[in-house]
């Protein structure tokens, strides 16, 4: 777990919520934090206690000083449905969500639906190519039998033909 840092300009130390999805470090999408990522999820993630499977946030709009009685200032009320809209998020089907929302349970389960997907077009890429090589090779016959039968190659085909038809 990581120990929330204490600064001069934050004595705010922010405030814990329980995560209870499955295992924070799989369920909990950390990359909305990164800094090139263009979610924002109305909080700061200061830290992370897996063994409580805890996060430690500080709201977007803290004013760094902590109450006389708390350990952090009074923007933290309004952090419940920041929490309840990224925890549903991470219980979603990773559809076509952007990946720079999705947690590495999320993601994994994206990438393995995106190989069967590509497995599946591969196979349809072979499949064409072998159905267009046996129609090339079939043309090929056919273009030789008329060959064959137009010059009149074969003695007695006229007649053979002729008994063929009647």
């Amino acid at each position: 777990s990581l120990v929330p840092t204490f600064d001069k300009v934050h004595e705010c130390l922010g405030v814990d919520f329980s995560w209870n999805l499955d295992w924070i470090v799989e369920s909990y999408p950390f990359a909305i934090h990164g800094p090139g990522s263009r979610v924002n999820p109305g909080y700061h993630l200061l830290s992370v206690d897996v063994a409580a499977s805890s996060i430690r946030v500080r709201s977007n709009r803290c004013t760094g000083s902590r109450g006389a009685n708390s350990m952090c200032c009074a923007s933290y009320a309004g952090l419940g449905p920041f929490i309840a809209v990224v925890r549903g998020w991470a219980q979603e089907s990773p559809g076509q969500e952007p990946s720079g929302r999705l947690s590495h349970k999320q993601l994994a389960k994206k990438i393995s639906g995106l190989y069967k997907q590509l497995q599946s077009e591969r196979l349809k890429r072979d499949n064409s190519r072998k159905y267009l090589i046996r129609a090339k090779r079939r043309i090929e016959s056919y273009r030789i039998l008329v060959d064959v039968i137009s010059t009149n190659d074969v003695p007695g085909l006229p007649r053979l033909l002729g008994v063929l038809n009647s």
